[in-house]
């Protein structure tokens, strides 16, 4: 049930410089202050999108913030909206904004970039689910064993079950249960129960009204980062009219099809009809943002820099991974070790390596071979951009046939480093495929199986001046909307980066 006692702290708020003043209670108050939060402040939102954008500076920590900030608003404007409506009354704020401010205590350095590496490292061990018949111990990489043997992994499963264990969303649970954070939540009444609820809504699995407000198309994630990717980087694109859309958002049950069963009952966010132009501008407004900042070439090319400098960094067990990182949370005598976890551990690796303060071990086991490691690191440290060889940029439909690009090949890069006598190393390529409005294709284009669950995640419009005022409409299918057009449509970013101006000469006969 609610926390009906829900109250703002007497401190002075924090000034943010987004959204200004914003409010906590005390108990958010001891969480921000806690270790695990103020690590927050050493990880940078976007990477190291601050070498091609100086702004770019803005952390995990203002954004957390940020995100309570809205989606507490949110919950304040529905409240209002729905405030006698004794249904409405249940959905739990406290809870609500909790998770909102937790949602990315499990980040890791440099946001997404080392994430992106972690994970596929975590897939290549093929760690049975809890489910599955465990392979015997001589028969298992060790790595493998570790990990299953981890109380920390454990709980990862019991929690949130089998698969993608190392996404940062599953870590904050790691995080609040090992951390300091459950001591401050269980001392200020939060039952075990509700923080295993916080932790659900921060995966998006939790079953409540409540997780439509971190995890939805028009979730207060969503609306934070663009807007302070927006204001860090100083660029025009990726703002939009918050206001109006959290005026104009409503919370509402309707039925959808499962097929083979009876129609499931579902609630979550809408927006009204008067403020449907308002989350097409934001919709719209994402795609520039990511189109200009995120998926910038040079921009690329720094995170594609660092996605194989930790990979070769991992395979000499210099840096950490999953096993890594349940192992510390499995000691607390180690939790140090996670408290530094943040971009200066990592800059501070790189910049020691250069030094020659640690050596990088060589040989033919190793994929990343140590000299093209070394140049990396020093061309990250010295922010020296990769050299663009090449650049596409299209707009086809999602799902549509096409030949796969051949220098995603290894095969291909290989050939064409032999037969241009450069150092195959040196042939970088970046595909980004992704929506352009980034929200869920149309129906007519599903499978009947997925439908239910297509509904479940579409925006939907209610408007409350129809006869049925029980009716929804999907923003997709109205005909009048801009989206309707853009849905089933994927934006396709091939790059192709290599070392020097020479290597680009060799190579471009190539790309034709």
């Amino acid at each position: 049930m609610p926390d009906i006692n829900f109250e703002l702290s007497e401190k002075p708020p924090i000034f943010d410089n987004v959204h200004g003043f914003i409010h906590l209670t005390d108990l958010e108050w001891e969480i921000v202050n806690s270790r695990p939060f103020q690590r927050l402040r050493n990880i940078k939102q976007l990477g190291l999108t601050n070498l091609v954008f100086p702004g770019a500076t803005h952390t995990r920590f203002s954004h957390s913030i940020g995100v309570l900030h809205i989606a507490s608003e949110i919950v304040d404007s529905l409240m209002h909206r729905h405030r006698k409506d004794d249904d409405f009354s249940d959905i739990d704020k406290e809870l609500v904004r909790l998770a909102a401010l937790l949602h990315d205590i499990g980040h890791y350095p440099l946001s997404h970039i080392v994430e992106g590496v972690v994970k596929e490292h975590t897939d290549n061990l093929s760690i049975p689910s809890p489910n599955e018949v465990q392979v015997a111990a001589e028969e298992t990489n060790p790595d493998i064993i570790k990990i299953q043997n981890s109380e920390a992994h454990k709980l990862n499963c019991n929690i949130h079950g089998g698969g993608d264990y190392a996404n940062h969303e599953r870590i904050a649970t790691l995080v609040i249960f090992n951390t300091e954070i459950y001591k401050i939540l269980r001392r200020n009444k939060i039952s075990s129960t509700k923080i295993e609820n916080i932790c659900r809504i921060i995966t998006g699995k939790y079953p409540g009204p409540e997780n439509s407000f971190i995890h939805s198309e028009l979730d207060a994630d969503r609306f934070d980062y663009l807007l302070r990717d927006s204001y860090n980087t100083g660029v025009g694109y990726g703002k939009f009219d918050l206001k109006q859309i959290i005026r104009h958002l409503d919370f509402k049950s309707y039925n959808f099809p499962n097929p083979g069963e009876e129609e499931e009952h579902a609630s979550g966010l809408v927006i009204r009809k008067k403020g449907q132009r308002a989350v097409e501008d934001y919709l719209i407004s994402r795609y520039f943002l990511y189109n200009t900042v995120i998926y910038q070439k040079a921009n690329i090319g720094f995170h594609k820099m660092m996605e194989i400098i930790y990979k070769g960094l991992i395979e000499r067990k210099k840096v950490f991974h999953y096993g890594d990182l349940v192992g510390i949370f499995d000691d607390y005598r180690k939790i140090d070790l996670y408290m530094n976890f943040d971009d200066l551990y990592l800059d501070n690796i790189l910049r020691r390596i250069q030094q020659n303060e640690i050596g990088l071990e060589t040989g033919e086991k190793y994929k990343i071979k140590q000299p093209f490691l070394k140049e990396l690191i020093a061309r990250i440290i010295n922010r020296e951009p990769l050299k663009l060889v090449n650049s596409t940029s299209t707009i086809r439909q999602q799902n549509s046939a096409s030949e796969p690009w051949g220098f995603l090949n290894q095969g291909k890069r290989d050939e064409v480093g032999s037969n241009a006598g450069i150092v195959k190393n040196w042939i970088i390529a970046s595909e980004i495929v992704t929506g352009v409005t980034k929200v869920n294709p149309k129906l007519f284009l599903m499978q009947s199986e997925a439908v239910h669950e297509l509904i479940r995640e579409k925006i939907k419009v209610y408007d409350p001046d129809e006869s049925s005022s029980n009716t929804l409409s999907l923003l997709t299918d109205d005909e009048s909307s801009i989206i309707r057009e853009l849905v089933d449509k994927e934006l396709v970013i091939r790059n192709l980066y290599t070392k020097n101006e020479e290597y680009k000469r060799k190579i471009l006969p190539y790309c034709r």
